[in-house]
């Protein structure tokens, strides 16, 4: 005899509940979600919160308010899900907090109550090469891929290159849609990337080379700059690296969260120095939202957006002569 068994779906608090009475009832197996049984808790925690300033928050408002953030911004990352809580004043910044944060999100998913694919770590890769039912089937995505150079006729050549890896989701979608190269670091650049960049810079030939960085205020954050200029410098080239974010000028702006300064950090007092602060924010703090505007208005700054999308519209039309070449022949063959 065949079970009956039914996969819960994705839900709310009270669509999970439900599920799982009515499956009960009908004596269906309910498979799916690990955490078949979790249900957020409404209890307010005594010790979390270390502020007079903000309440402490129930394990199930703050599920709440993650799905609500997920909903809006689609893509985010774990550690964005708590800065903007603790922008909004939900949550102190602590790291106390912040773990919380990541046991909320975690069993929300293992529950269902949170889409996996909308919570995103780019930290850690699999790879693997890529593989085909059939050579339609290859040509058909090289078609799909296929991309002329945008930037032909440009008078600059730019690249937006980033400090924070877990970022890179975020920023991909829209270096790739103005055909610009995103670096990834994940701290101070490597010197084989360094090196893949200046081959890059090099069959430029003339144009104006510039770097768009995107990266932490803290001590680190903003020596990095001075380091990827130096870099350059000492391969034999002259780089214009624009610091785009984080500012000054954004934390009052946006009201981002403060962190203390790493007190072993040998560049802390020329960052204090510098920029009159004694404190850390860091990237993620900044909105989703925030942080794609700037990528876009960085870009455009410094391209010719009509020569850009003219160049777009040639690709959209190569790309439909040979799909409808493949199809034909397809139907020839077949």
């Amino acid at each position: 005899m065949v079970e009956n068994v039914v996969f819960r779906e994705l839900g709310d608090i009270l669509a999970y509940e439900r599920q799982i009475a009515i499956g009960d009832s009908l004596g269906l197996k309910i498979i799916g979600p690990v955490y078949r049984s979790w249900k957020p808790s409404s209890k307010i925690s005594k010790t979390v919160s270390n502020s007079n300033l903000l309440k402490n928050v129930s394990t199930l408002d703050l599920l709440l308010k993650a799905q609500s953030i997920i909903l809006l911004y689609e893509y985010v990352t774990v550690r964005q899900v708590y800065y903007v809580l603790v922008s909004r004043q939900d949550i102190n910044n602590n790291y106390n907090e912040y773990k919380r944060i990541i046991r909320i999100l975690k069993n929300g998913r293992l529950a269902g109550l949170i889409n996996f694919n909308n919570i995103i770590d780019d930290t850690r890769d699999a790879e693997k090469t890529p593989s085909w039912k059939s050579m339609n089937d290859l040509l058909s995505a090289a078609v799909d891929q296929y991309r002329s150079d945008w930037w032909i006729g440009q008078p600059r050549h730019v690249e937006v290159w980033l400090e924070k890896r877990a970022l890179r989701r975020i920023l991909y979608p829209l270096t790739n849609e103005y055909d610009v190269y995103l670096c990834t670091g994940g701290g101070y650049q490597s010197w084989s990337q360094v090196w893949a960049a200046r081959a890059r810079f090099l069959a430029k030939n003339d144009v104006n080379l510039k770097i768009l960085y995107f990266g932490d205020l803290d001590p680190s954050g903003k020596d990095m700059p001075r380091d990827i200029r130096e870099r350059f410098k000492t391969l034999g080239l002259e780089i214009d690296v624009i610091e785009v974010a984080l500012t000054k000028e954004d934390i009052l702006d946006y009201n981002l969260p403060k962190n203390p300064s790493k007190k072993t950090d040998s560049r802390k007092d020329w960052y204090q120095k510098k920029y009159g602060i004694d404190y850390a924010v860091e990237l993620d703090a900044l909105p989703p939202e925030i942080l794609q505007e700037k990528v876009k208005g960085a870009i455009a700054d410094h391209c010719n957006l009509d020569l850009l999308w003219r160049n777009r519209i040639q690709d959209n039309m190569q790309r439909e002569l040979w799909r409808n070449r493949i199809d034909a022949f397809e139907d020839v063959q077949g």
